[in-house]
């Protein structure tokens, strides 16, 4: 009887034990799982941002890396895979103590080479490896929209975002042009930003300066020296300001990345294409029947003028806004991109946009589109940059806007 009494004490006191270890390893990952919010909090990531991130072929490079089972952006994704992908990246960028703001913004690009760099691990300019590329004609600064006077804003706002400025300025009769109190502002203010590169190409006639400008963004790769055939080159319009990156920082997503890139099909929006320069040799390159090789800008301008021709742009014609060949650049994209074998392609959705003078600037906002704007309108931009964060951007610093477009009215 004793026996069994204390056999049955000790059954009560294991029982005991055992609802003590188990509450202990229920208050121990209880906290595991607060603290983990907390975490995922911080960073706000969901299953939705995980899902999004390995649609686009970004996110899956992260989770490769680092150890999970390899996905392919083309093929479908269970709510599973995204569920542990969350947590598992979660958990990297925690360890690593990155913001909200960077966490997001490596997300978005899928580069795990660039959060370790953000950590010391690796040193890397950001501006060494990205290119951005605008262009204009400069006979057009008094007519509707003054591509080339929007220049030096929207170029420092690359800049601000991490890119070197590719800038190429059409001119019918460049020495004389190159003469006026105006060609000498424009390439004064144009030299004065960080990186920037300026290539002036000839053109046989007044006329067909726009379209030169448009289709030129196409071929700047040949353009550039060999040793520059592994950086990423991004195309963009003169006249879409950005005020955030990492839309654009996609270098480390193979192939070509089109940005808002289902926007106009068949053709593809020039703002914005990105691949490597050796890619957009490759593709347009056989365009205008040139080797993949650097040219000179009047060669480039020639070989350009021949294949405006064939697709129905005479020099000696003037071409009004929206006539069929406006738009040759984006046909000439979709063209060449749509037919595109054994390349990866990569289009992301357009995110932040807003329209001048329709939007004001709102929270979040990652460009703004100053389309149709005029000589009239362009002190209004001075708000724009006023009320975002590229007034405290280093390419924003000890220069003003406001001043500049008072010395062009000046000579307009």
């Amino acid at each position: 009887m004793v026996s069994t009494r204390i056999t049955a004490l000790a059954v009560i006191f294991c029982a005991l034990v055992a609802m003590s270890l188990t509450f202990s390893f229920y208050l121990k990952v209880n906290s595991m799982c607060v603290s983990q919010a907390s975490r995922a909090e911080i960073v706000q990531l969901t299953t939705h941002t995980v899902h999004n991130q390995l649609i686009t072929g970004s996110a899956h490079e992260l989770i490769d890396q680092n150890g999970l089972t390899k996905t392919d952006s083309n093929t479908h994704r269970s709510a599973t895979q995204a569920s542990r992908a969350e947590v598992h990246v979660t958990n990297i960028l925690h360890g690593m103590n990155l913001s909200k703001r960077t966490v997001h913004n490596q997300l978005m690009t899928g580069s795990a080479h660039e959060l370790r760099d953000l950590n010391g691990l690796k040193k890397t300019d950001p501006n060494e490896c990205r290119f951005i590329t605008l262009s204009a004609s400069v006979n057009e600064v008094v007519h509707s929209t003054p591509y080339s006077l929007l220049l030096p804003l929207t170029a420092r706002s690359w800049v601000a975002a991490g890119f070197r400025p590719i800038i190429l300025l059409v001119v019918h009769l460049p020495v004389k042009w190159r003469a006026t109190r105006l060609a000498k502002l424009l390439m004064s203010e144009l030299e004065s930003i960080r990186h920037c590169k300026i290539f002036i190409l000839p053109s046989p006639t007044r006329f067909i300066e726009v379209s030169l400008a448009q289709v030129s963004r196409l071929f700047v790769s040949l353009l550039l020296p060999e040793s520059e055939r592994d950086t990423y080159l991004r195309i963009s319009d003169a006249d879409m300001i950005v005020y955030q990156g990492w839309p654009f920082q996609t270098e480390n997503i193979t192939g070509v990345h089109i940005f808002n890139g289902n926007c106009c099909l068949p053709q593809r929006p020039m703002h914005s294409i990105g691949m490597t320069v050796q890619l957009w040799r490759q593709l347009f390159s056989p365009l205008i029947s040139m080797e993949s090789a650097q040219c000179s800008p009047a060669e480039l301008s020639e070989r350009l003028v021949i294949l405006l021709n064939q697709r129905g742009i005479q020099s000696g014609k003037p071409m009004a806004w929206a006539q069929k060949p406006w738009s040759l650049d984006q046909i000439l994209a979709g063209q060449i991109i749509n037919n595109m074998k054994g390349i990866r392609l990569t289009v992301s959705p357009s995110v932040g946009r807003v329209h001048f003078p329709h939007h004001a600037l709102i929270e979040g906002v990652v460009e703004s589109h100053e389309h149709k704007i005029t000589v009239s309108q362009l002190p209004n931009l001075q708000k724009r940059i006023d009320l975002s964060n590229l007034r405290l951007s280093e390419p924003f610093q000890n220069w003003n806007w406001t001043r500049w477009v008072e010395q062009i009215n000046r000579q307009l």
